[in-house]
């Protein structure tokens, strides 16, 4: 009998690894305002749910070891250590860069090639997946060594997340200079949850589009 099958029918599942109906409630740091933010999973549901095909391919009976560790490991993906609220674009529109401070929006390389996401998958796989090695029986050792690698992969990035709403001076000074000539190519840094933030357009000044306005003469 296959290890994981054995473990699957004499214990209880422990680790829940999806999302479940009103998780948000779960989340107490960061940024909350109705229609304006998402709680975040730290470790991502996407991530996670991928271990698979990231799991070192030898030796061969590896990956359902894994498994069956992580059947008894105690360790929710919805528990509020794995979770940070962040706003969404729109909320930086609506109070013009002032709210939240130094936190990066929830849509800005995210789920991008080399985003946010793609990071912790990679983490998890060298820092996670690939610390174990196959055993005939499950060790109690190695559950707790799971439960505490997952619960650090989530510190390490809850850590990333808010260092990275600080850059080149955080969000407020940020949005204010982003029609800035010398802010072109840095007002989205403290915008983006990825290591490398993808560039993006300030768009147009209000400045600019008052001048225009002024010179359209039209007809009564």
């Amino acid at each position: 009998m296959r290890l994981v099958k054995h473990i699957a029918k004499t214990r209880k599942r422990e680790i829940v690894t999806q999302r479940v109906s009103g998780f948000q409630k779960n989340c107490n740091t960061g940024f909350e305002r109705p229609g304006f933010w998402e709680a975040h999973h730290i470790d991502c549901v996407s991530s996670v749910g991928k271990r698979r095909g990231d799991y070192p391919k030898s030796p061969p009976d590896l990956a359902d070891y894994i498994e069956a560790c992580l059947w008894v490991t105690p360790w929710d993906i919805n528990a509020a250590h794995n979770l940070i609220g962040l706003p969404l674009n729109r909320q930086y529109r609506d109070s013009d860069g002032e709210s939240p401070v130094d936190l990066p929006s929830h849509q800005v390389d995210h789920n991008t090639r080399d985003g946010f996401t793609d990071e912790v998958s990679k983490y998890l796989k060298e820092n996670v997946w690939c610390s174990l090695t196959a055993k005939k029986k499950v060790h109690d050792v190695d559950i707790a060594k799971l439960k505490e690698e997952l619960r650090s992969a989530s510190i390490e990035f809850r850590g990333r997340l808010e260092s990275r709403g600080t850059r080149k001076g955080g969000t407020k000074l940020c949005w204010r200079s982003r029609h800035d000539e010398g802010f072109a190519r840095k007002w989205y840094y403290p915008f983006s949850m990825g290591k490398t933030p993808s560039h993006r357009s300030p768009g147009v000044a209000y400045s600019l589009l008052d001048s225009i306005f002024k010179k359209i003469k039209l007809p009564f």
